[in-house]
Parts: structure tokens; sequence; C-alpha cells
């Protein structure tokens, strides 16, 4: 449900948009605008009672009351004929859309995480029971033993064993849309632990115990606790597939690093020498705080180094205030930036078809100030 809620306020995401875009323009009539916002408004509160019923996501039902509440103010704007106020409360709704799409993609990949975590967590239970019974059998084999009910007991870690492996090739299929790296990873998993014969192995140790042959069993049994270890192991390593950061969460980053950049460009131009100093230090520390924050969360060697770097007032010291930061924050872009178009490749989404992509005006002012140093 919460993968379904989160498709649905993407598509109310982009409608919103083009809402927005209709009222900044001066040939557009009104009243049509307030019907479309109106059935954009009902749309959110679908969805918003859909996620109240989840228990994870009630905080995030609840923020959508502030959405509702800027479409209603357009809505009524809108209704007498005043698209410019109208607009001041869809870009307010946009930007409450984009905060609970953000909370929401982290709640989904919350879940699928624990979803992973739980089937890895199984597998090992599973291979423990797997090996006791291995020490059991190899006791009867040397002691001349019987068990009647070791073949029941091997039959319940088979079904088991069946059950754990349907429902990661489910949860595969499942994560196969949002998260198309981690459900590569998962299938691989399943794949690799049929195909050494995990479940073969433990059909035949059934078979053995059929006819007391307590050593054969034994073998074919340690085999499967074997093949079921691995598999808990490379259970583990799919859910670090999973993205460090939401599509949402790496726009706002670039967004932040854009508007830091544009910020440290105006105080180069700043005519007051001290106060241009103390802007750049500001700016910097800043930067320096944003990449440090986008290093930790991705586990990037690069942004770590460019946060490293930037942790040191070399910048100013060299004499060239503003340029060395400045190319940092155009490096660390970068890097997000190329996060976010693999993001994009991998779930087969385009940029185009969400989120409108962060302020292009600063990143050529960037450029454009790079391309300055250049000619000086």
């Amino acid at each position: 449900m919460m993968k379904q809620a989160l498709a649905q306020l993407r598509e109310i995401q982009q409608k919103q948009g083009e809402i927005n875009t209709a009222m900044g323009r001066q040939d557009t009539i009104a009243q049509p605008l307030a019907d479309k916002q109106d059935n954009v408004r009902t749309k959110v509160e679908e969805v918003q009672r859909q996620l109240s019923a989840i228990p994870s996501t009630e905080a995030i039902a609840e923020s959508l009351k502030a959405t509702t509440a800027e479409m209603d103010g357009a809505v009524q704007a809108l209704q007498q004929n005043d698209k410019r106020l109208g607009g001041i409360h869809g870009q307010r709704a946009q930007m409450n859309l984009a905060a609970a799409i953000q909370a929401l993609e982290g709640a989904v990949r919350q879940a699928a995480a624990n979803a992973i975590a739980q089937l890895a967590r199984q597998a090992d239970q599973l291979a423990q029971q797997q090996r006791q019974e291995a020490r059991t059998s190899e006791k009867l084999a040397q002691n001349s033993g019987k068990d009647a009910a070791a073949r029941d007991r091997q039959a319940e870690v088979e079904q088991k064993t069946k059950q754990l492996l349907d429902a990661g090739a489910e949860s595969a299929s499942e994560l196969q849309e949002e998260f198309p790296e981690a459900a590569k990873a998962l299938s691989q998993a399943i794949a690799q632990s049929r195909a050494k014969g995990l479940e073969r192995s433990q059909t035949r140790a059934r078979n053995a115990l059929l006819y007391q042959r307590y050593d054969r069993a034994a073998k074919e049994q340690t085999d499967a606790a074997n093949y079921l270890q691995e598999l808990a192991e490379r259970l583990g390593e799919a859910a670090s597939t999973l993205p460090a950061l939401s599509e949402q969460e790496l726009r706002a980053l670039l967004q932040e690093l854009a508007r830091q950049a544009a910020q440290i460009d105006a105080a180069t131009k700043d005519p007051s020498q001290a106060r241009s100093q103390k802007r750049l230090e500001e700016g910097r520390r800043q930067a320096a705080h944003t990449i440090q924050e986008a290093a930790q969360a991705t586990q990037n060697r690069e942004l770590q180094a460019l946060a490293n770097e930037m942790s040191l007032d070399g910048d100013l010291a060299a004499g060239e205030p503003g340029q060395l930061t400045l190319r940092q924050i155009s490096h660390a872009y970068s890097v997000l930036e190329a996060m976010l178009g693999e993001q994009l490749r991998s779930s087969r989404k385009r940029m185009s078809r969400r989120l409108s992509p962060p302020p292009e005006r600063y990143r050529r002012q960037i450029q454009e100030y790079f391309r300055d140093i250049g000619r000086e």
C-alpha cells in the first residue's frame, strides 16, 4: 500500500506542478484551474486516508493536512480570479508534497530493508536448525541409534526452506520497480542457492533418514546448512544495494548545494572586503557541512575527501577567496548528480516526468564563474 501511495503522490505532484505553471501564465482562465486544483486536493485526501491506516506512515498522513489546506487556499483564490495568490498557495502545496514524498520514500526504503533483513534472519535460523539436525544424524550414525522423528524434523526444515525461497522470489518481484538493484541481488541470491543444490540436499537427507542412513543424511544436512548460511550472507549483502538516499533526498541536496554556490558567488562580488570575507567563511562552513552529511549518508569516499578538504581554510589563505570553494561544491554537485542519474536509470524513470531539476540558473552561475576565472 505504501508503494501505491508513493506512486499516487508522485503523480499528484506532477499535476500540481502543471497547475502552478498554468497559474503563472496570463492567458489562463482561473475557474477551470480551480476545478483542477480541487480535483487534485481530493486525490491527496484519498492518499491521506490510505497512509493513516498504516502505523509507520501516520505522521506522513498528518503532514498532508497542510498540503490540502494550501490547495483549499488555492481553490478559493482562483474562484476569486486571483491567480497570483492561488500560485502562492500552489507553490506551498508543491513544497509540502515534496516533503511528504521524501518521507514516504524513506519509509518504503526502510520497509524494503526490513523485509530483506527478515529473510536473512530466517535463512540464518534455518541454517542453525539444519546444522543441529546434521549433528544429531552424526551421533545416530556413530552410536547405531535410531530416531523415528528425525525424518519429520528434516521435512519441516525442508518445508520452511521452500517457503523462504518462495518468499525471497516474491520480495524480489515486489522490489523490482522501486529498487531494481536490490531486486536483482535478491533474485541472484535465491537462484544461486537453488543452483548449488540446497533443496536437493535436503530431499536426499530426508530420503536417507527414511532408510536410517544416518551417515549419508548427516553429509547432505551439513551441505544444506552451509548453503543456507551462504544464502543468509548473500541476503544481507542484497540489503546493502538499497539506495542510501532517495531521489527526493538527492534532489534536495543538489538544490542546497546550488543555493550555497550562488551565495558564495555573490559574496565574491561584495565590494566590502571585510564583509566578503565573513560571507565566504560562513558559506564555506555551510557547504562543508552539507557535503559532510551527504558523505556520511552515502558512504562515498569522494564526497568524504571533499568534506575533509573543506574543513581547512586553505581557500582563504591561498588568496583566491571563493574560487576553491566553488570548485569543490561543483565537484560534490557532479558526484551527487551522477548518483541521481544512476538511480533514475536503474529504476527506468526520467527526470522530466518527476520533480523539476535543481535550479539550473545556479549551476550556470558556477560554470560562468569558472570561465571568468579562466580568462583572468
